[in-house]
Order: structure tokens, then C-alpha cells, then sequence
């Protein structure tokens, strides 16, 4: 699939917001998927074979490598890491780690702009995933990132639309991440009677807790640049 040349003026107002949520994902659920290759395997598809899935866990652990090196500044890992998923994916796609390797594959198409493509192989990964993975939905808010960053206005709005969703999920744990992002995508397009209203349902939501969530704190420092 092409690339797009032209920027999409929403998608350069969204950068930031983006950036941030690729922070998070390296600090946060990397580790928790590294976890995963280390021993998920066995506690998820007991009825897997441990050859199999131990194969599976070694082409995940070099395709994190490349990750790391990728997020490291390593320019030319992006690509090889893309190379090293579709050469292995056929392969590992019924075990523990096939929908991580297209998540990995999705990641690696964002650092090189191809944003679309990598929203076919983000959607690919969410409809394999388990949705009693510990991750599913935090990807799934990651898969609407994306489709915010889509040149194209039909998808950017089916990522709203994902995201609206997943706040009312009440199976989301993570629905307090969702609703800090569509606050923040609405106050980077300029409509800030959307983005307080969404962000002060955060913050209020958490008042009685004896901490907030760092969404929620991250909601209460956007208010007060707003206002």
C-alpha cells in the first residue's frame, strides 16, 4: 500500500497525543508482554504444545529486540522488524504470541508512516487477540489511536467511535485511558467544550479515591491549560 506524502492536518495536531501513548506503551505493557514471553504461554493454552510454543516465544523475543532497538533510534529496525513478522507469522499464528507478533508488525508500520497499513494489521491482531488477555483492551485503545491518525475522515471517525465504546464498556478496566484520549484528540481539533467535558467526568470520577489515576491527573493538567 502507498504512502501518504501530505500530512493531514488533524493527524499533525494528533502527533503529540501519540507520542505520549508510544511513551507509555514502552514503559508499561512492553514489560507485561515480556512477562508474556517469558511464561504466559504455558498458564494460557496449556492444551498447546511446549515445543510449539516455546519456538513461538523465542521469534517474539527477537522481534521485541528489534523494538527496543527501533525505540532505541536504530532507524533500520522498523523494517527488519516488519521482515521478521511476515516471515514467521504463518507459522506462529495459532500460538500464545501470533496476535503480539502483528501487533509488533502494526507498531513497526507507524515509525515508518504507513499509518493505513498498519491499521489493517492492528484490526487483524484485535480480532485474533483473546479478549480475556490482560492487554486486549489496552490495544484496543491503541488500535483507535490509530485509526485517528488514518488520512482518510470515515476511519478517523470509527476511531472516535471505538473510543466512545470503549468508555462505556464496563467490562474496560482501562476506560479512564479512553476518555483521556478522546478528551485530547478533541482539544487538539479545537473543540474544547468537548474535551473539558470529557476530561472533567474523568477527574470527577476519581474525587473520592484516595489516588487518581494518571489519566485522570494527566485529564486535571489539561483542564487547567484549557482554561
Amino acid at each position: 500500500m502507498a504512502q501518504h506524502n501530505q500530512a493531514n492536518p488533524v493527524n499533525q495536531s494528533f502527533d503529540s497525543i501519540r507520542s505520549f501513548f508510544s511513551d507509555i506503551s514502552n514503559n508499561v505493557w512492553l514489560g507485561v508482554l515480556a512477562v508474556i514471553a517469558l511464561g504466559g504461554a504455558a498458564y494460557w493454552y496449556r492444551s498447546r504444545t511446549v515445543e510449539k510454543e516455546q519456538v513461538a516465544q523465542r521469534v517474539y523475543a527477537e522481534a521485541i529486540d528489534e523494538y527496543q532497538r527501533g525505540i532505541g533510534g536504530v532507524e533500520t529496525a522498523w523494517p527488519n522488524l516488519e521482515r521478521l513478522v511476515d516471515a514467521s507469522y504463518e507459522r506462529h499464528a495459532s500460538s500464545t504470541f501470533g496476535p503480539y507478533l502483528l501487533v509488533l508488525k502494526a507498531e513497526s508500520l507507524v515509525w515508518q508512516n504507513k499509518h493505513d497499513e498498519a491499521i489493517d494489521v492492528m484490526k487483524k491482531a484485535m480480532h485474533e487477540m483473546s479478549t480475556s488477555s490482560p492487554l486486549y483492551f489496552v490495544y484496543k485503545t491503541k488500535f483507535a489511536l490509530m485509526m485517528l491518525d488514518s488520512t482518510q475522515e470515515q476511519i478517523r471517525q470509527d476511531g472516535v467511535t471505538q473510543l466512545r465504546a470503549l468508555i462505556q464498556d464496563k467490562e474496560n478496566t482501562n476506560s479512564d485511558m479512553a476518555r483521556f484520549y478522546l478528551g485530547s484528540y478533541y482539544r487538539s481539533n479545537g473543540d474544547t467544550q468537548a474535551a473539558q467535558a470529557l476530561l472533567t467526568a474523568l477527574v470527577e470520577s476519581q474525587t473520592d479515591q484516595e489516588s487518581m489515576s494518571p489519566w485522570a491527573q494527566k485529564a486535571q493538567e489539561m483542564l487547567q491549560m484549557i482554561s
